[in-house]
């Protein structure tokens, strides 16, 4: 990840974050294109990007931040040298936080409104490189492609009346195009990026944006009026309800053994105190008693 004071950014893509790699000594030269202005602060990672792949950028602003006398936090983001949607962090929403870190994320570009906006998600294209030259000099033509294969993040501090400025966009030539090889001179780069084919936000998302009001929370069967259940609930309730009766059931049995096996248990116990004493148990047989005869002796 790059890191720059408090600030991470990194690329993933796929639900992985991607490779980086840290640029030799002897790339100071075509990597001075991405360094924004003199005198700032600029890290420099090279990532691996695979052709039709989907990707985002992450951002991880830490704690401990001071505002002194701005407002927000800018991460001003380009891709390919233009200027794409990029988070900020206001001051409030800091404090919120406690001050400890904030994550954000750049999918892509979003179109449309209302329940219909999708989201145009970044993706990589292989560039067609060619050995042609175009507009007429080369020193021209590098400063069109220089940007190409770039992602850059810029990290400001803000006041808020400087929202109202129009946001800067850099000219920067189409993927489509193919691509002078001299202009690519000393760059390590084989692919841009273009938009992929909108998708629709999920439904979750749309209801963090407010577009879509939140899903209640489902009322329990057994708390519903019976008027209102479908055949299918009604089954459902009926089939816990019997579960409910059968678990009571078996618990009350399972306790009652357990009690009969504590019993004898006790029993047992408080006649192996003495070694010497013998305990017997003699069962009577219940015999039914015979009937006896009276004789009646008759005399004159």
């Amino acid at each position: 990840m790059a890191i720059l004071g408090k600030v991470e950014v990194t690329i993933s893509s796929g639900g992985k974050t991607c490779q980086e790699y840290q640029p030799s000594a002897d790339d100071n030269g075509a990597l001075s294109a991405y360094v924004s202005s003199k005198g700032s602060s600029t890290i420099v990672k090279y990532i691996e990007a695979i052709p039709g792949a989907n990707f985002q950028i992450d951002y991880v602003v830490k704690g401990h931040h001071s505002f002194h006398k701005f407002d927000y936090l800018s991460l001003s983001t380009y891709v390919d040298g233009q200027s794409v949607v990029s988070p900020i962090v206001t001051e409030e929403e800091y404090k919120k936080s406690h001050s400890r870190q904030l994550n954000r994320s750049t999918r892509g570009a979003e179109s449309g409104a209302g329940s219909e906006r999708k989201l145009h998600p970044f993706r990589w294209k292989e560039l067609s490189i060619t050995d042609q030259i175009h507009d007429g000099a080369t020193s021209k033509s590098k400063k069109k492609y220089q940007r190409l294969g770039s992602i850059r993040v810029e990290f400001m501090r803000k006041r808020k009346a400087e929202q109202l400025d129009a946001p800067e966009h850099e000219v920067s030539a189409s993927v489509n195009d193919p691509v002078p090889e001299k202009a690519l001179k000393g760059q390590a780069v084989d692919t841009g990026f273009c938009l992929g084919e909108a998708e629709p936000l999920a439904a979750e998302a749309l209801q963090v944006l407010g577009l879509l009001p939140r899903s209640l929370s489902p009322i329990p069967l057994d708390e519903r009026d019976p008027d209102t259940l479908t055949r299918e609930e009604a089954l459902e309730l009926v089939r816990r309800q019997r579960a409910e009766v059968e678990a009571a059931r078996v618990k009350i049995k399972q306790e009652k053994a357990l009690e009969n096996l504590r019993q004898l248990a006790g029993f047992k116990r408080e006649n192996s105190g003495d070694e010497d004493e013998e305990v017997s148990v003699v069962a009577i047989a219940n015999k039914k008693p015979r009937n006896e005869l009276e004789t009646i002796y008759l005399s004159d």
